[in-house]
């Protein structure tokens, strides 16, 4: 056995003699730091012998000193902890100037062995002294330093990141907005793996190259007829923007069967970096600083586990916004990705001289989180470039540490990163549970009173629940945070859209003039904030004219040519100025919103899009309806009749005739109703149609023309009770969507008068249920929880199928399933486990009865409560012990569905893993194509589970 301290010894004196010079209780260097002989040959002893610990974990062919006695390896380590070289490089951190070099130390070593003639094994060489360095180091005060200024570093970053300030929120009553904590109210979304063949359509260079193909022959020629180039321009620019439509109607259709996984595993499997592209308000930046954060807290705080990393590890998250570092750029010289970053964070962290070496420090070691946010938001193709070329030098340096880039899609170059290292996802809209998610933590956040918060849950989610499009709206967690605000200090969401969206559009608009740096309306000349919703009226109505781009969220692809000119026209037409003036004007205006998120934002370069379709749309029945109030009295019935139908202009129409009053409201709706479109018999269009325009709630419809009305009302309600196999199941379920968003209206008790007076005709369940959204959903539950006792145990299953249609999940309705899961007939106790899974609750109460039912005697009810397990997202132990369990039930629809609650749980533990590798021999192959798609779905790719999903 070597004795560490003697060898130690031997470069401890060598090293104070070349140090201190005067004795052992001299001061070294600036750092004014003491070094006391014995505990410098600690440090080095500790270096040594966790170097040889290191070896003994390894094969005994790979330690260094494989063929040498003990005299030999003393003589050796004497010899070259008493080289210059490498005394120089101990004296580092003792002096304050960084960490040791390794590339050096192998150097000295290797010369030993030249010199010496000892066979020792030069390939260990690297990872032996970096085991002895990073040990010596953490022995040293320069470690104690790097902790300090690491615990000021993430105190500083987390204060950036942590807070969620809500500028510019357009909310009356409220003066000042108080900011949020992040991780009270984050919620992790989902992102979909895309492969490089689907995004080719939207590459920036490869539509350049088809136009540029397409128009040379006419460019040569206009160069030889200056007089045509105007009109060039202007075919070239509509060929531009025919060809942007053309590859956004691509990219809506691609194939969407990809995997889909939380965002938290995309650095879990076999590849640490990747790169998430997300459109405005998705949620990019904010998932960036969320990963951040976790990474940032002491004791409970620290949760590398939350985001695929090691728990027991030291991380360090390095974060950098590209638009701040591209803005550096433009100010000073281009700095790489280190040199900005320790500038950044002395300068705008105000973490005061950094030691040598810092970040160094955890990059060396592959233990730093590198977060790269917004690689779009470099304003040019060539700056993107060269922000990708930095990027690639600085992570093929440090290419152990784990990196995340985010983008906008639109604009992002498939070529950018190699997507064999860099997978690449898109950052999911999120589902109905994830809105769900953000409504409990965002009233658990802001709202003191706990029963004031339940009741303020409730209203919101059925204010979203009775309207698709603003449900829709609320999968965009920029926008569900507007709907959100707008509740809480309305008390209320608006109960016709069109106010909803003429709030959130006063919201994003304000957000443009309330950036601290520098405010929209200093920049611009002529237009004020009135006359730039005018001007966006205008050209939301130009662009939704282009025709459908067959996507239900993103707003119409604008080329930045496009934009300019219709810009130009609309502010020379709108301001007494020259049309180069105008030009100008609109220059400004789209330079600044290349670098802010608000109504109208650059997505992809040179690329610009209302944040989402729905303000598209409203403002383009906006721009139609101020035509009507000046006096162009039948542009609605022409936008009706050239329209009508055509999915593109669906909900302009409706937005149309939510704002129209009595009889021109009746005159709108009229025309609909009376078109007779083509197959009306079969298809009913018309009539559905017209039962939407009442649900859009027109003030004073019924007084203008009640027998438009009751017409409408009729032909819905004949409908419902007909026969839906003759008249097409599409077309009658449409028609009870329709009669219970009825709720509400000024024809609400008309419309549940005329269904109870054909109570006779309509199944009890489903009258009850037209109860509840027509007015009366305390009388309809009433009634319902008595039905629960009923001694027919077909009515007890259908009232408690119904009850979750209603989505209350009231104490007294939980209570009243949870009865149910007790009850002695099978499909009772099926139907009661179910509806506990769709209504959330996932209280002690609920999951311990849904507990007990993965022993059931019945296979579907243990199948079931498995699944309403996984639907709560309770992933205690045991949830996960009794699903697991499962994984070994006599019955496959069990086993499978089993693996499927565990995988929608996100538990990727190894007894989970363990079992649904099990599951690949199963003797049914549904069973085994579902473990092997949970085994996908979590994310794991290590050896054990990929070499069992290739054999």
């Amino acid at each position: 056995m070597l004795d560490w301290m003697a060898i130690a010894a031997v470069a401890g004196k060598a090293l104070l003699g070349t140090v201190v010079g005067k004795g052992a209780g001299a001061l070294i260097g600036p750092a004014k730091t003491k070094l006391f002989p014995g505990e410098l040959e600690k440090a080095i002893a500790a270096g040594l012998q966790a170097a040889y610990a290191e070896d003994e974990r390894l094969p005994r062919e790979e330690h260094v000193f494989l063929n040498c006695d003990d005299k030999q390896q003393r003589d050796c380590l004497g010899r070259v902890m008493q080289a210059p070289a490498l005394l120089k490089e101990l004296k580092k951190p003792l002096e304050g100037v960084g960490k040791l070099d390794v590339a050096c130390l192998v150097e000295v070593l290797k010369q030993e062995r030249a010199s010496s003639g000892l066979d020792l094994v030069e390939a260990s060489f690297e990872r032996w002294l970096t085991c002895f360095a990073e040990t010596y180091f953490s022995q040293t005060s320069a470690a104690i330093e790097f902790q300090v200024t690491k615990q000021r570093y993430l105190d500083a970053l987390a204060s950036r990141v942590d807070d969620v300030k809500f500028i510019g929120i357009a909310v009356p009553g409220e003066e000042v907005e108080k900011q949020e904590q992040l991780a009270q109210i984050f919620v992790m979304p989902n992102v979909r793996e895309e492969k490089a063949s689907l995004s080719r359509g939207l590459d920036s260079s490869s539509l350049e190259m088809r136009l540029r193909d397409r128009k040379t022959g006419e460019i040569l020629e206009a160069i030889t007829k200056p007089t045509d180039l105007n009109s060039l321009q202007f075919e070239l620019g509509e060929s531009r923007q025919a060809q942007l439509l053309e590859n956004q109607r691509s990219w809506a259709m691609r194939d969407r069967s990809d995997k889909v996984l939380s965002a938290q595993k995309v650095l879990s499997g076999t590849k640490n970096k990747a790169v998430l592209l997300g459109a405005p308000g998705s949620g990019k930046t904010t998932l960036a600083s969320y990963f951040a954060l976790m990474l940032c807290g002491t004791g409970d705080q620290y949760q590398p586990n939350e985001i695929g990393l090691k728990p027991d590890d030291d991380w360090l998250p390095v974060v950098i916004r590209i638009r701040d570092w591209v803005q550096d750029w433009e100010k000073n010289s281009a700095k790489g990705v280190l040199e900005y970053l320790r500038w950044y964070v002395e300068q705008n962290l105000s973490v005061k001289k950094l030691p040598p070496d810092f970040f160094e420090h955890w990059l060396d070691r592959g233990k730093a989180l590198i977060l790269l946010d917004g690689l779009d938001e470099a304003v040019n193709d060539k700056q993107r470039r060269d922000v990708v070329e930095r990027i690639e030098t600085f992570l093929a340096q440090y290419g152990a540490n784990p990196a995340i880039v985010t983008s906008r899609p639109a604009g992002y170059r498939w070529d950018f990163f190699d997507q064999d290292e860099f997978p690449h996802y898109t950052l999911e809209p999120f589902d109905d549970q994830q809105v769900e998610t953000f409504i409990d933590h965002w009233y658990d956040s802001r709202e003191p009173d706990a029963s004031k918060a339940t009741r303020k849950k409730s209203d919101l989610r059925k204010a979203l629940a009775a309207n698709d499009r603003v449900k829709l709206l609320a999968k965009n967690p920029l926008l569900l945070t507007i709907i959100t605000l707008i509740h809480r200090y309305r008390a209320e969401l608006p109960r016709q859209r069109y106010q909803l969206y003429e709030w959130a559009v006063e919201t994003l608009l304000t957000s443009w003039d309330s950036n601290k740096d520098i405010r929209l309306y200093e920049v611009l000349e002529y237009l004020k904030r009135d006359n730039l919703l005018y001007v966006l009226k205008k050209l939301a109505y130009w662009i939704h004219t282009q025709g459908s781009t067959r996507d239900q969220e993103g707003g119409t692809l604008i080329d930045k040519d496009e934009l300019l000119r219709k810009l130009s026209q609309e502010i020379h037409t709108l301001k007494p100025c020259e049309f180069h003036e105008a030009k100008e004007e609109a220059k400004r205006f789209v330079d600044f919103i290349q670098k802010r998120t608000g109504l109208l934002n650059e997505q992809g370069y040179e690329r610009y899009a209302f944040v989402h379709k729905t303000f598209q749309e409203y403002l383009t029945a906006e721009e139609i309806y101020d035509r009507f109030e000046e006096g162009e009295d039948e542009v609605i019935l022409e936008h009706i009749a050239a329209h009508l139908h055509d999915q593109h202009w669906r909900e302009v129409l409706l937005l149309l005739v939510s704002k129209l009053k009595k009889k021109r409201a009746a005159k709108a709706v009229r025309q609909v109703y009376r078109v007779a479109s083509e197959h009306e018999t079969y298809l009913r269009r018309d009539l559905l149609f017209a039962g939407w325009c009442l649900t859009e709630d027109p003030q004073g419809l019924k007084g203008a023309d009640a027998e438009l009305v009751d017409g409408i009302l009729d032909g819905l309600v004949r409908l419902e009770v007909g026969d839906s196999d003759r008249l097409g199941y599409k077309v009658c379920g449409e028609a009870a969507k329709i009669l219970h968003r009825l709720g509400e209206t000024e024809v609400e008790a008309d419309t549940w008068q005329r269904l109870s007076d054909r109570a006779n005709d309509i199944d009890r369940s489903r009258l009850l249920s037209f109860q509840a959204s027509l007015g009366q959903e305390e009388e309809a539950i009433t009634i319902l929880l008595a039905l629960l006792k009923d001694d027919d145990s077909d009515v007890r299953s259908r009232a408690a199928s119904s009850l979750v249609q209603l989505g209350n999940g009231s104490e007294s309705v939980v209570g009243g399933l949870l009865a149910l899961l007790k009850d002695d007939d099978s499909d009772v106790r099926y139907c009661a486990a179910s509806s506990l899974g769709q209504l959330g609750n996932g209280s002690e109460l609920v999951v311990g009865g849904l507990l007990a039912l993965l022993k059931d005697d019945d296979w579907n009810v243990r199948s079931r409560a498995a699944e309403s397990l996984g639907q709560l997202g309770n992933g205690s132990e045991s949830v996960v012990g009794g699903l697991l369990a499962l994984l070994k039930d006599d019955n496959w629809n069990v086993r499978s569905r089993a693996a499927s609650s565990l995988v929608q749980l996100g538990n990727g533990s190894e007894s989970v893993v363990g079992s649904l590798l099990a599951l690949l021999k199963d003797d049914d192959s549904d069973v085994r194509y579902c473990a092997a798609s949970s085994l996908g779905q979590l994310g794991n790719g290590s050896e054990s589970v990929v070499g069992s999903l290739l054999a």
